[in-house]
């Protein structure tokens, strides 16, 4: 399936984020701009006192270790596991993996069963701990998948399930044999790799996606920013989708 958005409905999309998040204090922009360049400082200069900074903020205002009875790692342990990461996944994007060869498949399947350390539940890894983690490493690629409202609210609405879902289907027979038979193939893992490369697509086919995600949020902020917010893509491709399920499905198109 192709999914194809026009311009006004990209807009609108943004401007629907705006009105249902934009403002709240766990979704805040200017908290997601700040995550960011901490990110940035403790990822490209290596500022140990800016990563402990996000940690704290991932730890007790996203609650990335919430569970009864968690014994949360150390903010070293964590970051251990992300410096531990491949450095050629650090500045690509989701478009890179529209097409994944299985070489690419098998570096980013191994980067996610990396970052699975970070937190386990009963069922598997945790996916809101991994991929807050991998977000703030690397937006241009991971998107954030929050439990109750991206995984379950979001990614639930069927049409975006079924495009999903058929992504998930393609690849798995073209998958590496090391990936089919790892312990966790029928974890979210599996699911959250089909998310990625189907939202890698999705920026391809709508290439104007990202330039209106940077606009918007310098809209939100009253003035530039310094970020490289068109390099951004997991965190357009998010904003995005949780804009457009809050509206009517006009000018978005569905193919095949």
């Amino acid at each position: 399936m192709t999914m194809r958005l026009s311009e006004t409905a990209i807009d609108a999309a943004f401007e629907s984020h705006a009105n249902a998040y934009g403002s709240e204090r766990d979704w805040s922009i200017k908290g997601h701009m700040e995550c960011w360049k901490r990110a940035r400082n403790a990822f490209e200069s290596g500022s140990d006192d800016d990563f402990s900074w996000l940690y704290d903020e991932l730890r007790n205002n996203w609650q990335v270790f919430r569970s009864r009875n968690f014994v949360a790692p150390t903010s070293k342990k964590v970051r251990r596991i992300l410096d531990s990461l491949p450095e050629s996944l650090r500045n690509q994007r989701l478009h890179d993996f529209a097409e994944p060869t299985s070489a690419m498949l098998e570096e980013l399947w191994n980067a996610l069963t990396t970052a699975a350390e970070i937190k386990q539940n009963k069922d598997g890894p945790s996916l809101v701990a991994v991929s807050k983690f991998l977000h703030f490493w690397n937006p241009r690629l991971f998107v954030i998948a929050d439990r109750e409202v991206v995984w379950e609210w979001v990614l639930g609405h069927c049409w975006l399930q079924e495009q999903v879902e058929q992504v998930r289907r393609e690849l798995e027979p073209s998958l590496p044999t090391a990936i089919r038979k790892h312990q966790y193939f029928s974890t979210d893992l599996m699911k959250y790799l089909a998310v990625l490369v189907w939202g890698g697509r999705v920026l391809r086919d709508n290439p104007s996606v990202c330039g209106a995600f940077a606009t918007y949020v310098e809209r939100q902020n009253k003035g530039p920013v310094d970020l490289n917010l068109r390099e951004y893509e997991g965190a357009a491709l998010e904003w995005l989708l949780l804009g457009l399920v809050e509206l009517p499905p006009e000018g978005i198109i569905i193919e095949g």
